[in-house]
């Protein structure tokens, strides 16, 4: 009687007083009563009031060796190190071929999500993640285009293998979810819920919910950013 109501079709629905992202949202139907229909919300997943940015472990790292996937056109395989040592790299899979060209990644320093699960991206091990912004528009060379992405840069005067955090830049505090220092591995889910409310700022800064900016040791002035102006408001992920 009622047409069918597509997921996708939906960006946000009133449930319970709240917005909540269609992403979040399952099952939608419709139910007829005398008046009017009315639209049920069903198994509203992971509906949360607080999500803590800094379950993230985010390092600095610098990009020491960097080669073409041998599976995949669209992939890079980098070793980079996490750590003071020069033995403490990480090997990350990154879909950046096409969007940063291999020159400019070489030796560059970045920032990696260390405690996700490893995972085998066409039969190599990737242990990381590399942070990017993007901007989801696209970039005009010659007759193609393409869509703005950029590596993430950390702030000038940290040291390779620093952790980040996120700090309020109204109320200077910053939130944690660690025990002594370890960082527990999250899924990937854990990661998307994060990454929905990370952004570029107008001043190019990385930022949570726009109040929490990324940066070492809890200076807000120590921050992380991007360089292209055309990135303000893109998605960092």
């Amino acid at each position: 009687m009622f047409p069918r109501l597509l997921r996708n079709s939906i960006k946000y629905c009133r449930f319970s007083g709240k917005n909540i992202p269609r992403q979040r949202i399952s099952v939608v139907r419709f139910q007829s009563t005398s008046s009017k229909p009315e639209l049920i919300i069903e198994n509203v997943n992971s509906i949360k009031t607080t999500i803590n940015p800094n379950i993230l472990e985010l390092r600095v790292g610098l990009i020491k060796e960097i080669r073409r996937h041998e599976n995949a056109d669209s992939l890079y395989v980098s070793q980079i190190q996490i750590g003071p040592k020069e033995n403490d790299i990480a090997q990350v899979c990154s879909g950046l071929v096409g969007l940063v060209p291999l020159e400019e990644l070489d030796g560059r320093r970045v920032i990696v999500v260390n405690n996700l699960k490893p995972s085998k991206m066409r039969g190599i091990k990737s242990e990381a993640m590399l942070l990017c912004a993007d901007g989801g528009v696209s970039e005009v060379l010659g007759s193609e285009s393409k869509p703005i992405v950029e590596p993430v840069t950390p702030p000038k005067d940290s040291l390779i293998g620093n952790t980040l955090s996120f700090v309020n830049s109204k109320a200077s505090d910053a939130v944690k979810d660690i025990e002594n220092g370890v960082w527990k591995r999250i899924k990937s889910k854990a990661f998307q819920e994060v990454s929905e409310d990370l952004s570029v700022d107008d001043k190019l800064r990385v930022v949570w919910r726009q109040e929490w900016v990324l940066c070492d040791k809890s200076d807000i002035s120590n921050f992380c950013s991007v360089k292209n102006s055309a990135l303000v408001g893109a998605q960092v992920r």
